[in-house]
């Protein structure tokens, strides 16, 4: 499966297609008169990175059809023209989901032995509706936001002191993490409840999926070890020993590795998801100490860790799985979490009190600091990138911050003590 994607913004494109596609896919912006020489060819990129396929359909428009998303107002199978439907679309060519925003664009792709997909859509505006998964560490249950209106849609009660939650590529199921019920929740987006709760390791501290959605990767803190579920089954099918007191993993675009935190070990310990065994082991000390959160750049070329001790960000280059760089935070900061835009351009992270840093990838140097609430936790972006929600674990509230302007433009209460948060 190959991750297809091209550049420049504002139109973005990310699409999950088999092996067998040709060359290159192309995307032509619509209207009038457009050269050949504004024809914009993606590369396809040199690692391969997959989401849940869809079973392929035997009629030529089950092969090839376009449908409005579900964050969206518009119809299931219909045609988007101009001045039509707005927000996110989704073209599937032969069972293969491509999703696509920031239109108005004229999208064909070619695939080996499938139709080409023709499809014209707008966006009303900018920005793509999605949910946000909030999980609620002391009322035991999971906060679902709308991003479009920033209103609490629903609460999933879940296990006890949920920490962590993580949603598959398709949006169907989030996972979430209970810390002191050593489980995993599984809770069907669509009805918002739980369908059903996995028993892993002790003390789940995160969780991650990987991008075909064919495993969760749970990250448990008191047992030490890496609980590798099967989306298709929802139980556990792989143990893997890492070290003590995990607490942050994230798994690279390519599906090949995993990377694990340990905070009494200074350490990230790197799985093959191949083989569910550790590679590597990268040591942080002694410019850094105690590391939490970890996330990967959208290119996969680098892992950014937060550090709670040492106040600081540590930078791994995934291709030597060497530290390149750390970035000092400031003094009072305390960071747990780290997210990085869609583009890569920045990594926002929550410093445990009442303030996000944000870091500028191309420098590693911080280029703002914006007032949130209190105590700060976790942070999550929107897959436009335009909005960053922060959970504040001590004021009860997720802060949304606009990236484009770097303040915050809305507060939404949610249940006891946030923690975890993830979009989809």
């Amino acid at each position: 499966m190959d991750n297809v994607r091209y550049s420049p913004p504002p139109i973005r494109i990310s699409g999950y297609m088999s092996s067998d596609l040709s060359n290159t896919a192309q995307v032509r912006r619509s209207g009038p008169s457009v050269p050949d020489s504004e024809m914009l060819e993606t590369e396809v990129a040199t690692k391969a990175r997959t989401r849940s396929n869809h079973a392929s359909q035997s009629s030529a428009t089950d092969r090839c059809r376009l449908e409005r998303s579900r964050f969206g107002d518009g119809q299931p199978g219909s045609t988007a023209t101009s001045g039509g439907y707005g927000g996110m679309y989704r073209a599937f060519c032969q069972g293969r989901r491509i999703d696509v925003s920031l239109g108005p664009l004229l999208l064909a792709i070619g695939l080996s032995g499938c139709l080409s997909a023709h499809a014209l859509f707008t966006d009303r505006d900018a920005g793509v509706p999605a949910f946000v998964y909030v999980a609620n560490a002391r009322s035991h249950n999971v906060s679902v936001i709308d991003t479009s209106t920033n209103a609490v849609v629903g609460t999933v009660t879940v296990g006890r002191k949920p920490v962590a939650v993580a949603v598959t590529p398709n949006g169907e199921y989030a996972y979430v993490a209970n810390f002191n019920g050593d489980s995993v929740s599984v809770i069907k987006t669509s009805d918002k409840r739980v369908i059903k709760t996995v028993r892993v390791g002790n003390g789940p501290s995160s969780v991650a999926i990987t991008p075909n959605g064919n495993y969760a990767y749970v990250a448990n803190f008191t047992s030490g070890n890496v609980s590798v579920i099967k989306t298709s089954t929802k139980e556990v099918v792989k143990t893997v020993t890492v070290g003590d007191e995990l607490e942050g993993v994230a798994i690279t675009p390519d599906g090949g590795y995993a990377y694990v935190t340990s905070a009494p070990g200074d350490d990230v310990s790197v799985i093959s998801t191949s083989t569910d065994q550790v590679v590597t082991t990268v040591d942080l000390s002694p410019q850094s100490s105690s590391p939490f959160g970890v996330a990967i750049t959208p290119d996969g070329n680098y892992a950014y860790v937060a550090n709670f001790t040492s106040g600081n960000v540590s930078v791994i280059k995934t291709s030597t799985k060497k530290v390149v760089d750390t970035v000092d935070l400031g003094q009072g900061s305390d960071p747990e979490a780290v997210a990085v835009t869609p583009n890569g351009n920045y990594v926002y992270v929550p410093n445990n009190f009442d303030s996000v840093g944000v870091i500028r990838t191309s420098t590693n140097t911080v280029v703002d600091t914006i007032s949130v609430g209190s105590g700060s936790e976790g942070a999550a972006i929107t897959p436009d990138g335009r909005y960053v929600y922060v959970t504040n674990l001590s004021s009860d509230n997720v802060s949304v911050i606009s990236t484009s302007t770097n303040k915050l433009v809305d507060t939404v209460k949610v249940g006891s003590a946030p923690f975890g948060v993830m979009i989809t």
